[in-house]
């Protein structure tokens, strides 16, 4: 029988520590990066400005392992450091500071697992992947 992986194409770390390997039931994280802006009206016209930051949240779900608790045991509403690329961007990844909060689900007899929630805490920065 020959190896077979599914699940999520993208890459997670927090905090220094990858989530969205192999073993860990990654799902992705849905982030939508959103600028922030905001209107002025006056003199009969309304004008957008770029307010300068953006706002995202987003979340995902793990399976709970060694390499996911380190990552999230014990940091309900952390504020750690993200590196996140997107399936499909290849060299390119997004950085930022994320506060983290998360719950965990005991399943009977089966797996324990992670919902974690992503807060983007300030602007996030693309980079390049090393």
């Amino acid at each position: 029988m020959a190896d077979s992986f599914s699940g999520s194409g993208q890459y997670l770390s927090l905090d220094g520590i990858v989530v969205s390997g192999p073993g860990n039931g990654f799902s992705g994280l849905n982030l939508p990066v959103d600028p922030s802006t905001f209107q002025v009206v006056g003199g009969g016209q309304q004008t957008t400005h770029d307010g300068g930051t953006l706002t995202a949240s987003g979340s995902f779900t793990c399976v709970e392992t060694d390499t996911t608790n380190r990552a999230l045991l014990g940091k309900n509403g952390a504020r750690v450091p993200v590196v996140w690329r997107p399936r499909g961007q290849t060299g390119l990844q997004w950085a930022f500071n994320a506060i983290i909060t998360r719950s965990r689900t005991f399943t009977d007899r089966g797996e324990r697992s992670y919902s974690a929630t992503v807060l983007v805490d300030g602007a996030p920065t693309r980079t390049t992947a090393a």
